[in-house]
């Protein structure tokens, strides 16, 4: 009897334990990035991602992890992997929940590191550009339109080019 009701209590804290909705796991990766916890974070935000794509907080999980490694907080992960691997997770917002609010930011995001950090021009310019026609009235529309101007130009060139303008 002993071990029936052992059983029975084993598999309710099982169940009970895996019963955790996204939001809660959410606030957990939230609570792990505070904690300095990356690894625990990127777990439980690919745990929303994979065990509930169709929830609110699975873009949230999937742009959280982009903006992990944009900030380069996975160890061993060389800076150009990080980034790329970011890319990768704003992609995954883009493509598979244009409608969230986390789209726009994340193609933002794509084109920023795209262009500042991997040097792949032609891909951030496209994301610029896709970004200033499909969120014309987003606050980072003009951020985007200032980035697709400047983009290639050193810091002296930014300059002479904005004096010219300026100056009309």
């Amino acid at each position: 009897m002993k071990k029936y009701l052992l059983a029975f209590l084993l598999t309710f804290v099982v169940i009970g334990c895996s019963s955790k909705n996204p939001s809660d796991i959410l606030s957990d990766a939230s609570e792990a990035i505070k904690n300095n916890q990356i690894e625990q974070a990127v777990k439980l935000f690919e745990e929303i991602s994979n065990d509930f794509p169709e929830s609110r907080e699975a873009p949230i999980a999937l742009y959280e992890m982009g903006k992990i490694y944009q900030s380069k907080l996975v160890k061993n992960v060389n800076e150009t992997e990080s980034f790329q691997k970011a890319v990768d997770y704003f992609d995954r917002v883009i493509s598979k929940y244009e409608n969230s609010q986390e789209a726009p930011l994340a193609l933002f995001m794509k084109g920023f590191l795209l262009a500042n950090e991997l040097q792949k021009l032609d891909e951030a310019t496209a994301a610029y550009k896709l970004f200033v026609t499909k969120y014309p009235n987003h606050e980072l529309t003009k951020s985007a339109q200032d980035e697709l101007d400047y983009m290639g130009l050193s810091p002296e060139e930014i300059l002479k080019k904005q004096s010219e303008v300026a100056s009309k």
